[in-house]
């Protein structure tokens, strides 16, 4: 058995007998145990499928609703669809190529040409360069202060004054 094959007849494990929807593992049921019901209502024989081709299980509502003509025996418009077909699976196969494994999780933000360019990166670069310039300069040098008592004011540079996010 190939390895779609495989993944082709786990598909079929969650897949619904009668309507095509996906199954809650905790709420499958087999369709042999409604075999009778299945039969009378849809004409369809379940005893006689391939586990390859169709799938073997029903899902909860459609197990419900059997049960429901099982006890009454009037017929349940719910149960009145079309019986799907199943083929062989195949290159082409339906199944499998509607069901392939969506991407989980959250997607990547795209990049663009914008976040090349970030204007706060050259702004920092420009006040530290005019950092360098004042410790060089000799006017900061005789004053005695030093890169810790200069503070920036909306880019204009304030000797020795005391920064709002300093406690008194």
């Amino acid at each position: 058995m190939s390895a779609f094959n495989k993944y082709h007849m786990n598909i079929l494990q969650d897949i619904c007998r009668l309507y095509n929807g996906s199954i809650n593992q905790r709420k499958r049921y087999q369709q042999i145990k409604f075999a009778e019901e299945i039969f009378v209502l849809m004409k369809i024989d379940v005893k006689n499928e391939c586990e390859q081709v169709h799938p073997q299980f029903l899902c909860n509502n459609c197990s419900r609703n059997l049960y429901r003509y099982r006890d009454t025996k009037v017929s349940i418009p719910e149960l009145n669809l079309s019986p799907n077909t199943f083929v062989p699976h195949s290159e082409e196969c339906e199944l499998c190529s509607s069901r392939k494994t969506p991407k989980r999780g959250r997607p990547k933000k795209r990049k663009t040409d914008d976040a090349l360019f970030d204007p706060v990166e050259t702004r920092i670069k420009t006040t530290c360069n005019e950092t360098e310039d004042i410790t060089n300069s000799t006017a900061v040098q005789q004053s005695g202060q030093t890169n810790n008592d200069t503070y920036f004011d909306n880019r204009n540079i304030v000797p020795g004054a005391i920064s709002q996010n300093e406690n008194y």
